[in-house]
Order: C-alpha cells, then sequence, then structure tokens
C-alpha cells in the first residue's frame, strides 16, 4: 500500500512488515495437519473443553482460568491467545479459525507457519476497509449543505475534528513502521534505543500520541520520508 506525504510517496509492502516484525512472512506451504480425535489428547480437548467453534471471549476466559500439568498445552494455549488478541487483533465476538487449532497439534509446524503474511493481509485489509469508510464519509459530509450561521459553525467544527477508526490486525507494526518511514514524526511519538532485530523491539511508544501535532508534520513540505525501508546489513 501506498502512502502520500509532502508529495512524497512512501510504501507500506509485506517487505517493509517484515522487517519491522520479524515474523515468518513467507508463502503457504503444502501442510497436511490432521487433528488428534477428541478423547485422545488433543489441544482441543484438553485445553478448549473439545469446543469447535468459540470466539476471542472464550478463548480468553480459558486463558484465564487454565491449568495442565502439561507444560506443551499451556504454551500452546497461549500462543493461541497471542495470536488471536494481538497478532490478529479480532473483536472479542469474531470466531476462531479451525484451522488455526489444528496447527497447534504439531509446534514445529505451527512456529514454520507464515503467520507474519497472514498478519500483514489481515492488517493491510482492516486499514484499506477504514480508509475508504472515511473517504466515503468525508466526500458526503463535504456535499451537505448547511444553511444558518450556528449550524455553519457546528459544520466546521465537525469537519475539522480528528476522524477516529479502529484498526484489527497488528496496527502497532504499522504504528512503528510509520516511525522508521517518517524519521521527525519517529521522534515525536516514540523513544528509540539500539538497533536490535526486529526493529519494532527498539520502539518504545510512552502514550497515545497527539494527532494534531502529527498532522501538522505531515503537512510540511519538508517533511523526510522513506520511500521503502532497506534491510539491515
Amino acid at each position: 500500500m501506498w502512502f502520500a506525504v509532502g508529495g512524497k510517496t512512501f510504501r507500506f509492502f509485506i517487505e517493509e512488515f517484515c522487517l519491522i516484525t520479524g515474523l515468518e512472512c513467507g508463502h503457504d506451504p503444502p501442510l497436511e495437519v490432521k487433528e488428534k480425535k477428541d478423547g485422545c489428547g488433543s489441544f482441543r480437548s484438553s485445553m478448549l473443553n473439545g469446543e469447535v467453534r468459540f470466539n476471542n471471549k472464550t478463548l480468553e476466559a480459558n486463558f484465564k482460568s487454565a491449568y495442565s500439568d502439561s507444560d506443551e498445552d499451556m504454551v500452546k494455549l497461549a500462543l493461541l491467545y497471542f495470536l488471536e488478541t494481538v497478532l490478529f487483533g479480532k473483536d472479542q465476538k469474531v470466531f476462531i479459525g479451525a484451522h488455526h487449532v489444528e496447527l497447534l497439534e504439531d509446534l514445529d509446524t505451527f512456529n514454520k507457519y507464515p503467520w507474519g503474511r497472514k498478519c500483514y493481509e489481515t492488517t493491510l485489509n482492516s486499514l484499506q476497509r477504514d480508509l475508504r469508510k472515511m473517504a466515503k464519509d468525508y466526500h458526503i459530509t463535504s456535499k451537505k449543505t448547511v444553511s444558518g450561521k450556528k449550524r455553519k459553525r457546528q459544520a466546521n467544527k465537525e469537519n475539522d475534528g480528528i476522524r477516529q477508526y479502529a484498526l484489527h490486525g497488528f496496527p502497532y507494526a504499522f504504528q512503528i513502521w510509520a516511525c522508521e518511514a517518517i524519521p521527525t514524526i519517529g521522534v515525536q511519538i516514540a523513544n528509540k534505543s539500539g538497533a536490535l532485530l526486529p526493529r519494532i523491539v527498539n520502539w518504545i511508544t510512552p502514550g497515545t500520541p497527539d494527532a494534531t501535532h502529527v498532522i501538522k508534520s505531515l503537512d510540511r513540505k519538508n517533511t523526510q520520508v522513506l520511500k521503502k525501508l532497506k534491510p539491515t546489513p
């Protein structure tokens, strides 16, 4: 996906996402994962009460109350919880794909799976959908005819307000990419220390950025942007 700041274009491609997160971003391997049947020691039966269809709310409840003599099962549950709530950032009501649970039956297979690519696609789709909606709402609002001084002041206030939207996927990676791609923004909204890999571990965001201040910086013609991120030598 391409962006433009001060007349300069720069990109948020899967290569940038991979450099930021360090996640596996290859293509889907030809996997055939066969889940153990319930009652035969499967992860689903031992840690998810055998449930086939459940959402993030149920997963969170299971995670908080989980207990098992099997360290491996506890690790698998933690991996699933991290995957669904952090990397995919789903709403609590969204159901979890059965394929994700099936992959956990074999940790080597799960760890080699290109979660980075899936996470990037989820984040990008959410970003594109929300930006299209914001653009549509903006055009609809700008076409409205407002009469009377009071209503005009109200309309101007609404148009000047900061529009908000909720990203799904891994929006924190998008934020850190912005810090890397627009250095002046990076120093304003976050603190960077070190040059470790993946790059996401070098940044700390102390709080919610001031959107108004960030927008003013983006409007400056001399704002430096990096068209694409280069791999660390």
